[in-house]
Formats: structure tokens, C-alpha cells, sequence
């Protein structure tokens, strides 16, 4: 963008900026700006020893304190997004923010040529500083809320990422685990009728605990209602032996 669109308006393409123009003017305050950070992706990050290194790079990547890849890149967000309403406290949401662990297709930098910046140590170290952090950011008001990204590795667009802390669905151990971790074991064959069978015992309690009061009132009320009966039949009997004895 630029000082008069702060956000990209590309016409046949993307009209972002209009767009955003567009909703906060409708919404107002209702409107939630949400970015996608990936510190990750950062294109900035170069080797160029003996400032710009891999070591350097995963550095600056990895933290969320001031002066960071995430914290300069919230700092920008909250400048354009002033730029187009004028407000410094429109509501941001960061829609995803991860790492890669293996390396990412799609890495296009030069630290795809740095192996320890998608090792799972890497992962590790991103994951636990993002776990620490409280949302704060110096200068600007904090982001309402943060979504990490993700719960296992997919495609995204046709190529394979690693974003996960756990490979697959079916995977019994996160990536990031301490040296004494012991997966549970698999519920399959000879465990299986057991688990069925407890899960059928389960299933008839809870039947018959949510039946039974509907049982105890139906017998109740038939209960009531024959003792209602039978006070009738005594009061008409009782009446047809007195209009006897006038007669």
C-alpha cells in the first residue's frame, strides 16, 4: 500500500483496501481486522555472514519480544489499519501464526539453506516462546486474540507443510515431547470387546437413569389416579345406601 491506500488495491485482482474501507465504514468498531503471521515466510531474512547468519535469523524469528519479527510485524498492522480509520483500537486478531518442523515446500528464502531453521528444535523453541507470551506489544494495543496454527501437517495448495505438532490424525505423540514420553498404547484386537463392553455398561446406566423418573412418575400418577377411583366407587355406594334407607 501507500500513504493513500494503506492496503494493497490491485484492480482485477485484489481490492483489498476498498474492501476494508468498505466494512469498517459499515461495521465500525464491529469489525475485526485478522492477519496471518508467519515470521517463518519473513522474505527478509537473508545469510549474509558475519552480520546476517542462520543462527541470527532464527533468532529474531523466533522470539515475540520488541524488536521481533512478530512484534515490528504487529506494529505495521496497527499502523495501516490507522492510516485507513484513524483509530487506534479497531479490534486485531491474528488469524494464524506457526513454524514449519520439517521444512515447509514452500519455503522461498534463503533459510531454506539453513537446516536448523526448520528443525524440530526450531519448533520447540518458537512454540514454547509463543506459549509464554502474553499478547503484549510495545507501542500499540495488544492483539485481542491469537491462533496458533495448527493441530497436524497438511497440503496447503498442493504443497506439503510441516506446521503441525502432530504429523498425522493418527499420530499417538505430538512433535514436541520430553525424552521420557511413553505413547498410550493402541486400543486395537484382543483389547477392543473390553472397551465395547464398558462402553455398552456406560450407555444402559445412563438409559436407565434418565428413564427411571419418567417410569417412577408413570407408576405414580397411575398409583394416584386408582386411589381416586376407588374413593368415587365408595362415595356412590355410599349415596345409593342412604337414598335406600329414606325410601
Amino acid at each position: 500500500g501507500n500513504r493513500y491506500a494503506p492496503f494493497s488495491n490491485i484492480h482485477g485482482k485484489a481490492l483489498v483496501n476498498d474492501f476494508l474501507k468498505n466494512a469498517t465504514v459499515k461495521y465500525g468498531y464491529r469489525y475485526t481486522f485478522t492477519f496471518n503471521i508467519y515470521p517463518y515466510f519473513d522474505p527478509s531474512l537473508k545469510i549474509d555472514p558475519p552480520r546476517y547468519t542462520c543462527a541470527s535469523g532464527l533468532n529474531i524469528a523466533t522470539c515475540f519480544e520488541e524488536g521481533c519479527l512478530v512484534s515490528r510485524a504487529l506494529v505495521l498492522a496497527r499502523k495501516k489499519m490507522w492510516q485507513l480509520t484513524h483509530r487506534s483500537d479497531d479490534r486485531l486478531w491474528i488469524g494464524e501464526i506457526g513454524w514449519s518442523s520439517p521444512q515447509a515446500l514452500a519455503l522461498g528464502t534463503e533459510m531454506a539453506n539453513c537446516p536448523e531453521f526448520s528443525s524440530l528444535g526450531a519448533l520447540t523453541r518458537f512454540y514454547q516462546n509463543f506459549l509464554r507470551w502474553d499478547l503484549s506489544v510495545r507501542g500499540v494495543r495488544d492483539p485481542d486474540h491469537a491462533f496458533y496454527f495448527t493441530m497436524r501437517d497438511a497440503l496447503n495448495f498442493g504443497f506439503q507443510e510441516y506446521f503441525g505438532v502432530i504429523p498425522t490424525c493418527q499420530s499417538l505423540e505430538c512433535k514436541i515431547k520430553t525424552a521420557n514420553y511413553t505413547a498410550p498404547p493402541i486400543l486395537r484386537g484382543r483389547r477392543m470387546p473390553t472397551v465395547r463392553v464398558a462402553f455398552l455398561a456406560s450407555g444402559a446406566v445412563m438409559l436407565a437413569a434418565a428413564l427411571c423418573p419418567l417410569l417412577c412418575r408413570s407408576v405414580a400418577r397411575a398409583a394416584s389416579k386408582g386411589d381416586g377411583d376407588e374413593e368415587e366407587d365408595d362415595t356412590a355406594s355410599s349415596h345409593t345406601g342412604s337414598s335406600g334407607s329414606s325410601e
